[in-house]
């Protein structure tokens, strides 16, 4: 009995030892910050496609101001309200998408639902019959989009450790600002030889592209916190069968009961 007691003592004490270490997360999970280099960077890629449709989905429509206000006859109020609604939302909406995210214990569902999103707005904005229209679906539209911004910080937390991530952070971020850079200028000719709609077309044609390539190429990289691997160490329950006799059973089920672990006596 005596060897029970010491050998599952030691188990649990071992278990500890490797949670501490990062060896092991828990039980079913794994540590995607032990995966290849390649794999990581592939991932980076992948994530970084929606942060580069982020400011194109602002910077295209500068060019089109003047034809969106033609074509609704309506004022430049009104057409500003497009920029401004879309920085609004862009701005206030990421904590939700975050928020979501851990809960869920997901990264992947919530890219491709905020993808999903994304370019169903594109494509009611390309086929809105007036101003109001129009804006009601670009501030869905931005609420889709602005995912990228709070999940890319947190798939570089899950992926790389505190010493890497400003480096990676960095270069996830090269996509955004060629966007700002290049945006205007696409969508001035998207405008000149398409035709405003277009630009919302072209936008939904490329989360679709992404949000497919997400979905077959993109990992699940959640990475639970080691304050809530500890929460799961702490209530895990475990069953030993041991043989004893009746009078030693009162103590040993009190020293089991303070491990976490409940006996079973034969």
């Amino acid at each position: 009995m005596t060897d029970i007691d010491e050998t599952s003592q030691q188990k649990i004490s071992n278990e500890d030892e490797e949670e501490e270490h990062g060896v092991i997360l828990s039980e079913g999970h794994f540590d995607p910050q032990k995966w290849p280099y390649l794999k990581k960077f592939r991932i980076i890629f992948l994530i970084s496609l929606p942060t580069f449709l982020s400011p194109l989905s602002n910077a295209f429509l500068y060019p089109a101001i003047l034809e969106i206000k033609k074509d609704f006859n309506t004022s430049a109020e009104f057409v500003n309200l497009l920029f401004a609604i879309f920085i609004i939302v862009r701005g206030l909406t990421p904590i939700f998408w975050s928020s979501y995210s851990d809960q869920l214990r997901t990264r992947k569902k919530v890219y491709l639902s905020s993808l999903l999103l994304f370019t169903m707005s594109n494509i009611i904005c390309g086929y809105s019959k007036n101003i109001q229209e129009l804006i009601i679906f670009r501030a869905l539209q931005s609420l889709g989009i602005s995912a990228a911004f709070s999940l890319g910080g947190g798939t570089i937390s899950d992926l790389f450790i505190p010493s890497e991530r400003g480096r990676v952070y960095a270069t996830y971020l090269i996509g955004y600002f060629i966007a700002f850079a290049t945006g205007p200028l696409i969508g001035g000719l998207i405008t000149q030889w398409l035709g405003w709609r277009w630009i919302f077309y072209v936008l939904a044609i490329s989360g679709g592209v992404i949000l497919l390539l997400l979905a077959s190429f993109l990992p699940e990289t959640f990475r639970p916190s080691q304050g809530s691997l500890r929460s799961i160490k702490k209530h895990r329950i475990q069953i030993v069968r041991v043989t004893s006799p009746n009078h030693h059973r009162k103590s040993q089920n009190h020293l089991y009961k303070e491990s976490g672990i409940i006996l079973y006596h034969l």
